[in-house]
This record gives structure tokens, sequence and C-alpha cells, in this order.
């Protein structure tokens, strides 16, 4: 999920991994609190918002925009064990 991250975050190199990495996880976490299946946050699928919740809060330093909460919104309607 990181090396996915990054590369949607347009972040080379690994001077900031530890940092991303805690990140996602903390985006996971609100995700997975917010009612998404883990199998769901846990997917490659999801690097997509779990990348725009970093941007929001770390790159920009703003709250969760509009985007983020509609995408989670609708991961949170899905069936984690359907594909």
């Amino acid at each position: 999920m990181l090396e996915q991250v990054k590369k949607l975050l347009g972040v080379t190199g690994k001077f900031q991994d530890e940092t991303i990495s805690g990140w996602i996880d903390e985006i996971k976490q609100l995700m997975i609190d917010g009612g998404i299946p883990s199998s769901i946050v846990n997917d490659v699928k999801s690097a997509g918002v779990i990348a725009k919740g970093i941007d929001d809060l770390y790159f920009q330093k703003t709250d969760l925009s509009n985007y983020f909460w509609q995408r989670a919104t609708q991961l949170a309607y899905k069936d984690g064990d359907k594909k």
C-alpha cells in the first residue's frame, strides 16, 4: 500500500516512508471506525482515497475534503466480501 500511495502523492525516495506509513495507518483506522470493512480498506483499490486523506491532512494541512468523505461513504456501503 505504501508504494501505491506514494505514487499517487507524487512522493519519491524513502525519506518520508515512516511518516506516510503512519498516516496510512491513521486514515485506514478512520475508515474502519467509520464502518468500512477492513477487507475494503486494506485492498489496494482504496489507495486513492487513502492518498487523498493524507494529502488533505498532511500536505494541505486542512480538513478532510468533500471528495474524501464522499468516497469513504461510498466504500462504507460496499460489501467487503464481494469483489
